[in-house]
């Protein structure tokens, strides 16, 4: 379909939502005529249809699968009734009308004996987004926002949105769904507060929103997602051969966040050794992931602190340099790692330079994970190919993972312009 669009236009648009609309549009209307099939028999039903109206069925097909918890397979009795519903007419005759749009377009495809689905997930996906942006039901949208599979529904969405009014009310109501999911939780609420202090007290040139995640990534036990290095800039977690390594951590860590990668780190190097010797049962590969880490972490290490956290951290970093010199950090790091690393971590809370916040509460965990995942989603669709105004965006971006306390608190450095 890509190459069909690029032959008719010799180019391809820059959205994804238009490409594929414009691919689908030639399915609509010219798919038979490439053929050369000519076509009188059929449902009379579907062929009076425009290629507007065919378009509004096939969204209302997608839509009422989509939202339900199997949501690519139709029964054929399903689908069927679907079909009439929207078009008034009996089940008998929306068999012929299926049919026709299976035949004709091929937007509609029969898996197995009476289970249909849409030839691919990426139509019922921009299906679905069409039929909320139609009808601007921002908040019927919104309500799907913490189902992982409407992810890609949300971004067609925000890019086939051509007035900015409309996109302002999308993305605002996202924004405060995701605030929701921890509004009412105190110690999350706490924990965010933590996480907003921790980015006020480090002296780096990024965007606060930048360390926020960091630290709330850091906190679940999860790689920062490249959505976050690509927009703010950041240096990888797990660096590639530390060319440079030194210089770039003495140009932009400062001390909190240096510790905060030295956990992180310390992690690292353990479920990496861990990952090549139970995986690949390569020692050798072990040792390349251990030289890697070890470095990093003995660059975030190489910082002054207050004396008393500076010795402590010293006698940890003695530690790790004595096993590296007697060539047995293998041997050493699988037997007193995890040690090593608790005994930092107590460190750095002792010296309230970590937080003591133990998430143990499955359902709390859960809710910090959706939160993170939601916040994500709003990163990449404010970073996607729409007509987000800059101080919409700035405004929007500046309040995420914001303790609800402090989201009056914050201005903007650009005025956001109207959105009308």
């Amino acid at each position: 379909m890509t190459c069909w669009v690029f032959n008719n236009l010799e180019s391809l648009p820059p959205k994804r939502s238009d490409l594929y609309e414009k691919g689908i549009n030639l399915l609509l209307e010219k798919w038979d005529e490439k053929r050369g099939v000519r076509r009188e028999l059929g449902s009379e039903a579907y062929r009076n249809l425009s290629v507007g109206e065919k378009k509004k069925l096939l969204s209302y097909l997608a839509v009422r699968k989509f939202e339900q918890e199997q949501y690519v397979l139709f029964e054929q009795g399903e689908l069927q009734g679907y079909i009439a519903e929207y078009l008034g007419i009996s089940t008998e005759d929306s068999e012929a009308v299926l049919d026709t749009v299976a035949a004709q377009h091929g937007l509609l495809i029969e898996r197995a004996q009476g289970f249909w689905s849409f030839s691919h997930l990426t139509f019922q996906e921009y299906f679905t987004a069409k039929w909320f942006c139609d009808r601007a039901d921002w908040a019927g949208l919104v309500s799907h926002i913490k189902e992982k599979h409407w992810r890609e529904v949300f971004l067609l969405a925000v890019e086939m949105l051509p007035k900015p009014d409309c996109l302002y009310c999308l993305l605002q109501l996202m924004k405060r769904q995701a605030d929701a999911i921890v509004a009412e939780d105190e110690i999350l609420q706490r924990f965010l507060i933590w996480i907003n202090d921790k980015s006020s007290s480090v002296n780096v040139t990024y965007k606060r929103v930048a360390i926020r995640f960091f630290y709330l990534s850091l906190s679940l036990d999860i790689h920062y997602p490249t959505s976050f290095l690509n927009e703010f800039g950041w240096v990888p977690l797990v660096p590639p051969p530390m060319r440079n390594l030194e210089h770039k951590f003495d140009k932009i860590i400062d001390s909190d966040l240096a510790l905060a990668f030295t956990l992180k780190l310390a992690h690292d190097i353990d479920q990496s050794c861990r990952t090549a010797l139970d995986k690949f049962h390569d020692e050798e590969m072990a040792e390349f992931f251990v030289s890697i880490h070890t470095d990093a972490l003995c660059c975030a290490l190489v910082r002054e602190f207050e004396p008393e956290l500076n010795k402590a951290i010293e006698d940890l970093k003695k530690t790790l340099r004595d096993s590296l010199k007697e060539n047995k950090f293998m041997v050493w790091w699988q037997k007193q790692g995890q040690a090593w690393t608790e005994k930092l971590r107590e460190v750095l809370i002792k010296h309230d330079k970590f937080h003591d916040f133990d998430f143990n509460d499955t359902q709390q965990k859960h809710l910090l994970q959706q939160y993170y995942d939601v916040n994500n989603l709003l990163v990449d669709c404010l970073n996607s190919n729409c007509a987000v105004r800059d101080g919409v965006k700035e405004q929007i971006e500046g309040k995420l993972l914001l303790p609800i306390a402090e989201m009056g608190k914050y201005q903007p450095q650009t005025k956001p312009a109207s959105a009308d």
